[in-house]
């Protein structure tokens, strides 16, 4: 089974001087991939039953971007893969309420194809 990150280019298109790849090193560097691998095994747990000595990684170097996002590979140990989307550190602290407000509308539609599709 091919992985999610297979064709991920990370760093490799966006200029290194470009304001696309300051938001994505200011993210990957601020990220806490401890407490997100923890939060992924507990989210597991929840939803299937797991042997205690299933664990997961996640690769730094492998991932991909958009506009408002970084994308990265949660590959547990069973051969499972997850996405964790992380959004990018606000340019305006003013505005944490609006990003709030997408990302909580962005939940709901994930929940509504969740319970009408199998997606």
């Amino acid at each position: 089974m091919a992985r999610p990150s297979d064709k991920w280019s990370g760093f490799a298109h966006p200029e290194r001087k470009s304001e696309q790849y300051e938001r994505m090193q200011a993210n990957i560097s601020s990220a806490n991939f401890e407490y997100l691998k923890r939060r992924a095994l507990e989210a597991r747990a929840r939803h299937w039953n797991l042997v205690q000595s299933i664990s997961c990684q996640i690769d730094t170097g492998r991932f991909t971007w958009g506009f408002n996002d970084v994308v990265f590979e949660v590959a547990f140990s069973d051969g499972m893969y997850w996405l964790a989307r992380i959004q990018y550190v606000a340019d305006d602290p003013n505005d944490l309420e609006g990003e709030k407000t997408s990302s909580l509308g962005e939940v709901a539609t994930m929940k509504v194809v969740a319970e009408h599709t199998d997606v």
